[in-house]
């Protein structure tokens, strides 16, 4: 991380170069994947991802502010994305460890997503630039709800 976080490259990049470098290491280093399992199976409070999403949040701010993201892309989604993309590459790694399912490695499933999300999916003519309607709140999602 602390190699990632001094490249000079604009921070966007580095935080799609950090996502990638944690997918090799949970892709090739078993100290890795066994740590991310403690932290999975536990029951504390901490996440695994608490040692690295803070520096995702920060290069994504710097990202904002040096104009590298689009105006109506907030910070805080962003950053949930990347954590979901980096938790989704390691439920890969684990089915395919266990199963034997999927060929490309982590690194090349996860460069292919961020291609899409860079370039984005929606073929602005066929369906407009609005976002899909809200849907309504489930009793169990409202805050006055408990």
């Amino acid at each position: 991380m602390d190699r990632v976080a001094a490249n000079r490259t604009p921070p966007l990049l580095r935080v799609i170069e950090l996502g990638l470098v944690i997918a090799d290491l949970m892709e090739n280093e078993t100290t890795v994947r066994a740590a991310i399992r403690l932290s999975r199976e536990s029951h504390a409070p901490s996440h695994w991802s608490d040692c690295w999403l803070p520096e995702v949040r920060r290069l994504l701010g710097e990202a904002h502010r040096e104009g590298q993201l689009s105006d109506d892309t907030p910070v805080e989604d962003l950053t949930v994305l990347v954590q979901y993309l980096v938790d989704g590459t390691e439920a890969y790694l684990r089915t395919r460890l266990t199963t034997g399912e999927g060929r490309d490695s982590a690194v090349t499933q996860l460069e292919r997503l961020w291609a899409l999300v860079l370039t984005g999916v929606q073929d602005t003519g066929a369906v407009g630039r609005t976002p899909p309607p809200a849907r309504p709140r489930r009793p169990a999602d409202r805050p006055d709800s408990g």
